[in-house]
């Protein structure tokens, strides 16, 4: 019988907590998170949805008035804690400087989406290596 493999959801997470850039922190520690305390955070029900596999990248704001944020990694997810509030990830892709158009993805973390319908040029662009 043919297991059935489970099509990637896909994440975006910013990096910067209150003006400080986590990203460099991320990156080498191989994780991401949202900055808020587990039991605070607004975006746990996000967390609760990720799935070993999945993919995430680190985006950036490119300020105010700009429809644009910057691509600056993507990574698959190996295990989500969401007692801790951390993600763990395997960084594919660091280093990046790709615009794409903000698709009003501008608070912490947002999905998930697939790679159908609507959104799927927009993470093709965003997730292409």
């Amino acid at each position: 019988m043919a297991v059935r493999k489970r099509k990637p959801q896909y994440f975006l997470g910013g990096a910067n907590w209150d003006g400080d850039d986590q990203y460099s922190d991320f990156i080498e520690s191989g994780r991401w998170e949202s900055g808020w305390e587990p039991s605070e955070d607004k975006f746990m029900p996000i967390m609760e949805k990720m799935r070993k596999g999945d993919r995430i990248a680190i985006k950036k704001m490119l300020g105010q008035g700009s429809s644009q944020i910057q691509i600056r990694a993507i990574g698959i997810i190996k295990l989500v804690d969401t007692h801790r509030g951390i993600v763990y990830v395997d960084w594919i892709r660091k280093g990046m400087k790709r615009k794409v158009d903000s698709s009003n993805a501008f608070s912490t973390l947002h999905g998930p989406y697939l790679n159908t319908g609507k959104h799927a040029d927009w993470i093709n662009q965003i997730f292409c290596l």
